[in-house]
């Protein structure tokens, strides 16, 4: 029972915590709807980001207390909260179950005449209050547990799509091309070397990678006149100089957890 209660408070916790966070952020957000919208996003992203240092909380002297909570539990309580919301302990053999129990002729140990083994025989029956227990806590660390992983290799098929596209296109080292990101690197330098690659597959331009940023550009943009290929480019280039994409994984990851 109490590794029930201890798992329930943690996920109460969670979905506490979590509020405290997002609702301001999406208020803030809504209250700068005449501010662009990259600060928006920002606003949102930083907000989600910030839900996986919420643990780090616990690790301060003080941690993060609420009065609508009791105290936080150990790290190791809370570990074997959880294992305990998921293995629940065998209900023991009462004491009428015992004395009830009695020998049948070729079986070692004594039987329970409710259908149990005694613990010299084997398992005992859980009861019906351990069954009723069990489902609430247990389905919904399920429940979290199936959101995370289906995000989880979302995430990991994407990530690996971006490198298939990598791997399989040809590079874009043409004249026009070099002088566009010339261009833009005399106005805002990059430390890190931008890869330019096509694909047929690829609709639209994107940008992956963080410390190997690659610019993926669909195949038919080599017809494309000079304002397209300068717009398109500049505008990847821009999510590389920001570091978009780490910021977008941690986001991802964010809401794998959080979901």
């Amino acid at each position: 029972m109490e590794g029930i209660a201890g798992a329930a408070g943690l996920l109460a916790e969670g979905f506490l915590k979590t509020t405290l966070v997002l609702v301001p952020a999406l208020l803030g957000a809504a209250a700068c709807r005449r501010r662009p919208a990259s600060f928006r996003h920002f606003l949102l992203s930083f907000a989600l980001i910030g839900l996986l240092f919420l643990p780090l909380f616990r690790l301060l002297p003080g941690g993060w207390r609420t009065p609508f909570l009791p105290a936080p539990p150990s790290a190791a309580s809370s570990s074997s909260a959880v294992l305990s919301a998921l293995v629940p302990p065998p209900a023991p053999i009462s004491n009428a179950g015992r004395e009830a129990a009695f020998f049948l002729p070729g079986r070692s140990g004594p039987t329970d005449v409710q259908g149990g083994e005694s613990a010299a025989g084997g398992r005992a029956v859980p009861s019906a209050g351990a069954a009723e227990r069990f489902f609430p806590v247990q389905a919904a660390v399920v429940l979290w547990l199936a959101g995370f992983v289906f995000l989880s290799l979302r995430l990991a098929f994407g990530l690996a799509g971006a490198r298939r596209l990598t791997r399989e296109g040809w590079d874009l080292d043409d004249a026009g091309w070099r002088i566009l990101i010339a261009r833009f690197l005399a106005m805002i330098p990059l430390r890190r070397r931008v890869r330019l690659k096509s694909h047929p597959e690829v609709a639209v331009p994107l940008t992956w990678g963080w410390r190997k940023p690659v610019v993926l550009i669909p195949a038919g943009a080599d017809a494309w006149e000079e304002t397209e290929r300068s717009a398109a480019l500049f505008h990847e280039l821009s999510h590389v100089k920001r570091a978009d994409f780490l910021f977008l994984l941690l986001v991802r990851l964010s809401l794998a957890v959080f979901w």
